[in-house]
Formats: structure tokens, sequence, C-alpha cells
């Protein structure tokens, strides 16, 4: 069932995994659920313009729940469903249940005819551009964790004292990055150590 029109969405596997995207900008995360059942998906969230949109896909292929996540996006909701089997997924919902399925992305089946083989490059070509802008996005959120990072470090650096400056100066440098310290009584009389994170171990490459 579904109270307010559906929005786009697309989908596409590899393997047992199968990705399915719904195109919503800004949706509210505690307003938001989903529900994962062996052989069904139910969604529910608030849209922006105020309605609700609530729905329970009827899954093309049985799933496991306990593997299943979601995650939301600036411009989407993500949700990673886990086929029991590794066989194809033509759509999201079994046929005959829905005449609003979900149409796959790509397909795992190269066709013989020439028809077929023209239907199939488009569907890669599609597959292509969506994981181009999977990985854009990507690259885009670990892009805007590092700016933030190094426009905080640069704020510090230009509100710092002289000393603050210097010990920041000599302990990133000595440490390799791994240190940031504004304490110059603390680091102007030693060298800075490389401390790397938890679980990695700090080896001298040999020249």
């Amino acid at each position: 069932m579904s109270t307010a029109t559906d929005p786009r969405t697309d989908f596409y596997q590899r393997d047992n995994k199968v990705r399915l995207n719904i195109f919503v900008k800004n949706l509210n995360k505690d307003s938001t659920t989903v529900q994962f059942n062996p052989s069904s998906l139910y969604v529910k969230f608030d849209l922006p313009s105020g309605e609700t949109f609530e729905k329970t896909y009827q899954l093309f292929r049985n799933i496991n729940p306990e593997k299943c996540w979601f995650k939301i996006l600036s411009t989407k909701m993500e949700i990673e469903l886990f086929s029991e089997s590794f066989d194809k997924w033509t759509s999201i919902e079994k046929s005959g249940e829905n005449s609003g399925a979900v149409a796959a992305v790509a397909t795992s089946v190269v066709p013989t005819s020439s028809a077929g083989d023209s239907t199939l490059v488009k569907k890669y070509q599609k597959f292509d551009q969506l994981e181009a802008e999977v990985k854009k996005e990507e690259k885009d959120e670990k892009k805007e964790g590092d700016e933030g990072l190094n426009s905080l470090f640069q704020q510090i650096f230009k509100d710092g004292t002289p000393e603050q400056q210097k010990a920041m100066m000599k302990s990133f440098t000595e440490s390799g990055g791994t240190v940031l310290s504004t304490n110059w009584d603390e680091v102007k009389e030693k060298k800075v150590e490389v401390q790397p994170p938890d679980g990695m171990e700090f080896k001298k490459w040999d020249s």
C-alpha cells in the first residue's frame, strides 16, 4: 500500500547482493521505518511534502533479513538485500503482484539474439553510469570528511599563538602526520614519535 506517489527507484545485483535505491531527498531518519522479512520488505517514511510513503514489497526471491541493511543519504535511501541464492533478480517484486515493479538496471544473462544484444548494451551502459554515480557519492562523502578535518586544523592554526603554531608544525612533521599537538612545552625538547592508529603498525622503509 502506498499513501503517496511512489518515488523513483532502481536496483542492481552483484552476486547475491541486491541494492535498491529509492530516490528521495532529505529523508528524516527518525521517521523512517524499514523492516526485512524473508519474503518481503516493508518501507515507510515521511516525504518533505508532508505525505507519508508506505509500501510492502513482495520480493522476487527470499532474503536473509539478518544481513540486510539500509542507509539514508542526502539524495536517496540505499537498501541492501542479501538474497538466499545467487539466482538472477529480474525485478524487485514477484511478477503479477505489483504492476509497478522496479526494473532491473543490469542483467547477468547474455542473450544470443541481435535485439537482445542491443538491449543488454543499453542495460550495461546504465549499470556503468549507476556504478560511477555510487563511486562518486562515496568519494564526495570522503572528501567532505577530509575537507572538514583540514578546515578545522587550519582554523586552529590560524587562531593559535606563535608557540601553538610551532608545536603543531613540529609534531605533525616529526610524527609523519600521526600527531598534532598545540603544547610547545611538551614537544619542544624531544622528537615527536610516530603514533599509528590502533591496530596498525608503523614500519620504516629501508632504502
